[in-house]
């Protein structure tokens, strides 16, 4: 499983859709342990890490998922309730 797909997948688990979502705690503390250390080598800043994963849920494949805009929001949110301010 690649990154995109765990993060995609914790992310909707956590927002609610737990039948084809991930629960996975120790995945979702490993992944949150990557993105602070990649925030630690780039000035604090993982602009970059949202950026990559907004824009696959508004790409062709997160849309036949069902991703809207409104998920983007959401996703920013939940990176904000796991120890991100943004």
């Amino acid at each position: 499983m690649s990154e995109l797909e765990l993060m995609v997948g914790l992310f909707a688990y956590d927002t609610g859709c737990v039948d084809s979502g991930i629960h996975d705690n120790v995945a979702k503390a490993n992944l949150f342990v990557k993105f602070h250390a990649y925030a630690g080598e780039n000035n604090g800043e993982i602009y970059p890490v949202i950026t990559e994963y907004a824009t696959w849920l508004l790409s062709e494949d997160g849309i036949k998922q069902g991703y809207t805009l409104e998920d983007v929001k959401c996703f920013i949110s939940w990176l904000s309730d796991n120890a991100y301010d943004i």
